[in-house]
């Protein structure tokens, strides 16, 4: 009771560790109800725990409900069954084609580096899944995730965006911090809900940046946390860099970098089955680089993340409300 916590609170001693000698202890003055309401009350109690804990469990199912229903809204969008296809969008290969394109221009600038091993995904007549490298191609069946609606067509992350990782500035050299470039870590994606980002709780110089490993990411690349854990996930709203934490994407078409945000997000448990390491799991830039995305037509990218972006932020709301 208060009465006797009170009693318990002025009585204490000690300054590193607060306790209560015995002696005193036996001294203390107990409130004792007759026999009949003690029964009452450990009754009443009684009955109260259990309510708690099954409201406690109806949460945690709750909680749990939510999270497959995110995860499954995920799987239907890039399945191509969240939203109705028009068969009259321009194919997914084509925008594939615009995009190798503009690889192309960055290849020939010097600002990228030329794949050697540039493949493309196709569709066999027998239905089986192929990938062409240069002369050679190889059936792929086992690494495809699941079959896709007529327009769209598969490619791997490293053709429609670079992966690029981070670093760290020494921490001890204050010049390399608290300038006006954001650095990001994994813990400021932690709980993170919204889409876009634009900075983290701590900026770098300059000179931080020219220090370390760590490399400036243009606006809309899609920040990637590749360890501790692997899968938070944002899109950067300006300029911004991050620590080693992160295989982020900088895609060679800034118009799919909404639905390549739910992509990964949605193929996330498929890295996380690549990643490697015995203390923790981390995911390399080149296994990062292989993961297999579905690409839909450009427009129904559109349509798959409005209603994606719609249907989370009525469970959001629900979540919170449950809070």
């Amino acid at each position: 009771s208060d009465f006797f916590q009170n009693q318990l609170n002025a009585n204490k001693t000690g300054s590193t560790v607060a306790g209560i000698k015995a002696a005193i202890l036996k001294g203390l003055f107990l409130p004792v109800p007759p026999i009949e309401e003690q029964q009452r009350i450990a009754a009443s109690c009684k009955n109260m725990f259990n309510m708690i804990e099954i409201v406690k469990n109806e949460q945690e199912d709750i909680s749990k409900l939510i999270s497959i229903t995110k995860s499954k809204i995920l799987d239907l969008a890039i399945r191509g069954k969240l939203v109705p296809q028009d068969p009259n969008d321009e194919p997914a290969s084509v925008l594939l084609d615009r995009i190798q394109s503009e690889k192309e221009e960055l290849i020939k600038a010097g600002k990228i580096k030329r794949d050697k091993k540039e493949s493309v995904i196709f569709k066999g007549e027998d239905n089986s899944y192929y990938e062409k490298i240069g002369d050679k191609i190889r059936c792929i069946d086992a690494e495809i995730p699941f079959d896709l609606p007529e327009l769209w067509t598969f490619a791997r992350l490293k053709h429609i965006g670079g992966i690029v990782g981070g670093g760290t500035p020494k921490t001890n050299i204050g010049k390399y911090w608290d300038g006006n470039i954001p650095w990001l870590t994994p813990a400021d994606l932690s709980g993170y809900d919204s889409m876009y980002i634009s900075t983290g709780s701590r900026t770098i110089t300059d000179f931080g940046l020219k220090s370390s490993s760590a490399q400036m990411l243009p606006a809309n690349s899609i920040l990637y946390s590749s360890r501790a854990p692997i899968g938070y996930t944002a899109i950067a709203t300006n300029p911004v860099c991050t620590n080693q934490g992160f295989k982020s994407v900088v895609p060679y078409d800034f118009s799919i970098s909404p639905y390549l945000y739910y992509s990964l997000k949605a193929r996330t448990d498929n890295i996380i089955q690549r990643a490697t390491g015995t203390t923790f799991k981390e995911i390399s830039g080149s296994e990062m680089a292989e993961t297999i995305i579905p690409n839909p037509p450009l427009n129904e990218q559109s349509k798959i993340v409005e209603k994606v972006t719609q249907l989370q932020e009525v469970i959001s709301l629900i979540e919170k409300s449950l809070n």
